[in-house]
């Protein structure tokens, strides 16, 4: 017994806990298996009843299994969960209250998981394998409330819908796939590979940008000529500007090269040739 015990508090910690309505269906779900797998679940559906057993052994066994069966009920929800079923006597009652509570409202738990359903964009920050997982658990609880609302049609078609735009050769190569081979699992098997080649070649193209963009030794070189010409003609002609002086004008503020000079070319003018226009004036004025 405290083996059985042992394998059964394993069990239900794989047990996604009852908290609320949205989380009641997948605890449902896999509540029932454990019940199935333990042979209690006639008993917890009220299909076997105590008083139906008349040997002393059977209803010896009977207990036990009930027994577990509410073992299995409370350690698998929460503690205000648990409020709800503190008068109950039997797992059936158990169970019973609490599909009572948390499945009197399924016309409005139907309607918030179409529109999560529908409405569902895939999240970038997880990986696609989480983004399908959520997708399906959605599908789960609509076909939970109602069996066979969403087929797998319905479910590759949402989960396509929803894929980023990295995916569109991805989605177009599915839609030419033979029919026979458009199944949920081949779906997620071809993502999953589509994913990691995206991820390998997003990992490489750091690598590839940086290597077709380092520049050659040779241009290199070039560059840092040109630029070391550059910072020493500007050099050269600012030393040139502070240390011309010219010999022609010798004016002390401009300084400027002899060549450049406004001076240079012209012609020096004597004091012979510049007296002799007013002697010739002279001269002229004194024949008239």
């Amino acid at each position: 017994l405290p083996s059985a015990m042992s394998d059964l508090d394993k069990e239900m910690s794989n047990i996604d806990r009852l908290s609320d309505i949205a989380s009641f269906p997948l605890w449902k779900f896999e509540i029932r298996i454990l019940f199935e797998a333990k042979g209690s679940l006639d008993i917890v559906d009220g299909k076997s009843k105590l008083e139906s057993v008349v040997k002393s052994d059977e209803q010896a066994e009977w207990k036990r299994k009930d027994a577990r069966a509410r073992q299995a009920i409370v350690g698998t929800i929460d503690k205000k969960c648990r409020m709800h079923v503190l008068m109950c006597k039997t797992s059936a009652e158990m169970y019973e209250k609490l599909c009572s509570i948390f499945e009197r409202d399924s016309e409005h738990q139907k309607n918030n998981a179409f529109e999560s359903f529908f409405s569902y964009q895939f999240d970038q920050q997880v990986d696609v394998a989480t983004n399908i997982s959520r997708l399906q658990n959605i599908a789960f609880t609509l076909n939970s409330l109602e069996p066979n609302k969403i087929d797998d049609s319905m479910l590759i078609a949402k989960t396509l819908s929803s894929l980023p735009a990295i995916y569109s050769t991805f989605i177009t190569t599915w839609n030419s796939t033979p029919k026979t081979d458009k199944t949920m699992a081949n779906l997620i098997s071809r993502l999953l590979t589509e994913e990691a080649l995206k991820l390998k070649t997003d990992n490489e193209a750091p690598i590839a940008f940086y290597s077709t963009q380092k520049p050659s030794n040779k241009s290199n070189n070039h560059n840092n000529w040109s630029r070391k010409k550059s910072r020493n003609n500007k050099y050269n002609w600012q030393h040139k500007q502070t240390s011309l002086r010219c010999h022609i004008c010798k004016n002390t503020k401009n300084n400027h090269d002899p060549k450049d000079c406004f001076f240079r070319d012209k012609p020096k003018v004597s004091k012979e040739r510049h007296d002799r226009p007013a002697a010739f004036l002279t001269e002229h004025r004194g024949n008239s």
